[in-house]
Order: structure tokens, then C-alpha cells, then sequence
């Protein structure tokens, strides 16, 4: 249950801040992760951790691209939603929810 009663008191709510971790791969390996902030601050949304991850051999002589986790934070819901559509990223990269494995 939300509040949604309007009259003055001296309650005020907390202002919403919606967080999202992302996982984004496949891109080319010159992409640096100043690049992927750049573009995703281009949509709206504050990029508040961009980390490359490594295989997890760590040998980086094999990879042919790279992936980054993702951290999101919007004041609209509806902005931070709108980067899991694919139509929103170049043709090619892939883009999921991160998740992080609970021990």
C-alpha cells in the first residue's frame, strides 16, 4: 500500500529512485566504458558504475568483444525500463538484467 492522500502534513514521502544493473556485451573492443556512459546519459539516465568484465580465465588475448555491468539510477521508472528495449541499442549488442548470484 502507497499513501495517496493529498492533504498537508507534516509526513513527506522519500523521492523515488529507481535502480537497474544492466548486463551489455557484444560490443567492439575499442568501446571503452566512457563510451557506454556517454550514450546511456544520452537517454536520460544517470550512469552511477560502469565496470568491464573480464573472462573468467582473465586471458584477454581471446576475446573478440567486450561486456560491462551496468549501473542505472532515474527518477523516472519509465526511462530506466526503456534501455531493455532493443530498439533503443545499435544492431548487434545485447543488453539484459544483471544479476548477482546470492550465496
Amino acid at each position: 500500500m502507497i499513501g495517496n492522500n493529498g492533504t498537508e502534513n507534516a509526513l513527506k514521502a522519500a523521492e523515488i529512485v529507481y535502480k537497474r544493473e544492466l548486463h551489455v556485451t557484444r560490443l567492439t573492443l575499442d568501446t571503452t566504458a566512457e563510451d557506454l556512459k556517454a550514450f546511456i546519459s544520452k537517454k536520460g539516465v544517470i550512469v552511477t558504475a560502469c565496470e568491464e568484465l573480464l573472462p573468467p580465465d582473465r586471458i584477454t588475448t581471446t576475446i573478440t568483444y567486450k561486456s560491462f555491468h551496468v549501473t542505472l539510477t532515474s527518477n523516472d521508472k519509465a526511462s530506466v525500463d526503456k534501455l531493455l528495449d532493443a530498439g533503443e541499442w545499435p544492431y548487434g549488442i545485447a543488453v539484459r538484467r544483471f544479476w548477482v548470484k546470492k550465496i
